[in-house]
């Protein structure tokens, strides 16, 4: 857990200082962490502060239920929000810098699989263990990651069918973030940056070919359709060969269910457009 030097973020690396400052002067504070970028060296000046926290059982409630007064005494803050039951505080600092704060409970905490920087931690109650003990979700989020971008692409009629271009121009998206995220897992690299950072995760002929489908996004039902239908063309292209490395189950049968639906309910409104519209989709086994 020896730390990471951070490159180039001066304005994070003060606020994690004055954080671990104003962690070591409160005893209920056992042990101060980051993950995320910071822990792994990744970070730029772009990136946000992932910090926990472990505190005792008796101390968890009053401490969550003060997180916000707690966390504005290192950096004001001008927004505040409580999320997960109150186990993470999301905040941005007076210099709008985002801040999550993690607050845990117990006597020792295992981040067994995580990248983790310790700030503050005298009685060694980071548990770390071994680095492919959280195999399993990466697979398991691939597995979402495929499955929820056939969900999005079998919404298409609707937003079309009902002629909502805004609501179709952010499901492509959304299209293109569920591919973006499945296909960093075929990448020569395991992602150790947070979720707004995919270009470095991805080989770079991927990246390109979702980026070509997004040129084509427009407002007009038509570019709507196209570039849904390129997106799922990179998917069908890549996503089987993806799923397979990682020893994941590809969604084969919602895949065509999701097309065949597209197409027949495009059909009905007219929408389908003509041969080559679905050119690339057809080519793409």
């Amino acid at each position: 857990m020896t730390p990471v030097g951070v490159r180039g973020v001066p304005v994070q690396q003060a606020y994690i200082d004055a954080l671990t400052r104003h962690a070591e002067s409160d005893d209920r504070v056992l042990a101060l962490w980051l993950q995320g970028s910071f822990a792994t060296g990744a970070a730029d000046s772009y990136s946000d502060v992932d910090a926990h926290l472990l505190t005792t059982d008796e101390n968890a409630d009053a401490f969550r239920s003060g997180g916000e007064g707690w966390l504005a005494a290192v950096r004001p803050t001008v927004y505040r929000a409580s999320m997960f039951g109150g186990q993470m505080l999301h905040a941005v600092t007076d210099e709008g810098m985002r801040v999550d704060l993690w607050m845990h409970a117990g006597e020792t905490r295992d981040v067994s699989g995580a990248a983790v920087r310790a700030l503050l931690d005298p009685d060694e109650r980071i548990v770390l263990g071994e680095p492919g003990a959280r195999d399993g979700d990466a697979a398991a989020a691939l597995t979402r990651h495929l499955s929820e971008f056939w969900r999005i692409f079998a919404m298409l009629p609707v937003v079309v069918g009902r002629d909502e271009r805004v609501k179709a121009f952010v499901g492509a998206g959304l299209l293109a973030d569920a591919l973006g995220e499945a296909l960093l897992f075929g990448g020569g690299r395991s992602r150790d940056a947070g979720v707004k950072r995919l270009n470095e995760f991805l080989p770079d002929e991927w990246r390109v070919e979702i980026e070509d489908a997004l040129h084509h996004a427009g407002s007009s039902p038509r570019a709507l359709v196209e570039t849904h239908l390129r997106l799922a063309a990179v998917m069908r292209r890549h996503g089987p060969h993806v799923a397979g490395a990682r020893g994941t189950r590809y969604p084969a049968a919602f895949e065509a269910t999701a097309i065949a639906y597209v197409r027949e309910e495009l059909d009905r409104i007219k929408l389908s457009g003509d041969a080559d519209l679905w050119a690339p989709l057809a080519d793409a086994r």
